[in-house]
């Protein structure tokens, strides 16, 4: 697996125009390639698939991602002769400039950040989704008691504009706060936020589980969730360019018949057990906040998609919220537009 180092990365003028200049990415942790061929017996080596390399990203290591991370401890990708390429982001904008320059094939991140790119002239879409919900939860400092107590005082996040930015100023809207009450800091990728949380640096942070179990845990206090004010929700989703879509079938088709087989996988009750400990190895979480992870997410809330499929209903409410805090105008765009839901059908989905 090949992964990229942070420092400044000079993409060219046209991804600035869309989204703006971000930093390097964090090298993500490593993962066993499949199997050389040569060590397969020689009966099986005819039908082994030659390896393909896929260029993905991801913003943070969470449970947001746990079905990929079956996929992969689980040989899913490596059945279908697909290695991953995998780099991690930290930001939903930075994964788009990514993907627009051509320097990743698909991105694994927010749906409304790609809104965003695409109306300034990007020619992204969505073929498969990954997470349709999402229960984020804002955690403070020990001594900030209450929603009201925030004014004045910074949030981290992870972009300014993602998908939880937005539920993050729905939720404390909600909860009496206007956007000018408090300060917006991009933090960075969970792991970051939970670290500046930790440090100081913020008052309170959007985290995501398990790291919101593990800073409760330690004494940090959940003022609320998302879930609180948005139920149906869609946010990670699969994004390629359309031009990279007509020349890479073949590619796609073997991620999403892996992804398909690991969210059928992650929602059968007898692999619980198992689907914890890779949770636990993919994100270092103990094992009482894996396991509170699967009953918030898995069972409680089922926000993994149950074969790859995008939560169309859920995407309107993003748009809409999106419109609802000034990041859109009228007229809006209409999700179905937005997706390309052929592949992942011939994939098995």
């Amino acid at each position: 697996m090949r992964t990229w180092l942070a420092g400044p990365i000079a993409l060219g003028c046209a991804v600035a125009l869309l989204l703006g200049c971000a930093g390097g990415a964090q090298t993500p942790g490593s993962s066993a390639p499949p199997p050389a061929a040569a060590s397969q017996p020689a009966a099986a080596q005819a039908t082994v698939p030659s390896v393909q390399t896929l260029r993905y990203s991801l913003q943070t290591h969470a449970a947001t991602h746990w079905p990929v991370y079956i996929a992969q401890q689980k040989g899913l990708f490596a059945q279908e002769g697909l290695e991953l390429d995998m780099t991690v982001t930290q930001t939903a904008a930075r994964s788009i400039q990514f993907l627009v320059s051509d320097a990743l094939d698909l991105a694994s991140t927010s749906a409304g950040t790609m809104i965003k790119a695409n109306e300034q002239g990007a020619d992204l879409v969505i073929v498969s989704g990954l997470n349709n919900n999402v229960v984020y939860s804002l955690v403070a400092q020990p001594d900030v008691t209450s929603f009201a107590a925030l004014r004045g005082k910074t949030v981290g996040v992870s972009d300014l504009a993602d998908g939880s930015t937005v539920l993050m100023r729905k939720l404390l809207r909600a909860n009496g706060l206007a956007d000018g009450d408090y300060e917006i800091v991009q933090v960075g990728g969970t792991s970051e936020r939970y670290a500046a949380l930790k440090s100081g640096g913020v008052a309170a942070a959007m985290l995501i589980q398990p790291t919101d179990f593990r800073a409760v845990r330690e004494g940090f206090r959940q003022l609320g969730m998302t879930s609180e004010v948005v139920t149906n929700y869609a946010f990670i989703v699969d994004i390629v360019r359309r031009d990279w879509l007509r020349e890479h079938e073949p590619l796609l088709l073997a991620y999403l018949r892996a992804r398909i087989a690991a969210d059928r996988w992650l929602y059968d009750p007898a692999n619980r057990e198992e689907a914890l400990a890779i949770l636990m190895e993919a994100t270092k979480a103990s094992p009482e906040d894996a396991a509170a992870t699967y009953d918030l997410l898995v069972r409680q809330f089922q926000i993994y998609s149950h074969a790859a499929e995008v939560n169309l209903s859920g995407l309107r409410t993003l748009i809409e919220a999106m419109a609802e805090l000034g990041q859109l105008t009228p007229p809006l765009p209409d999700p179905a537009t937005l997706v390309d839901d052929s592949y992942r059908q011939r994939a098995g989905g």
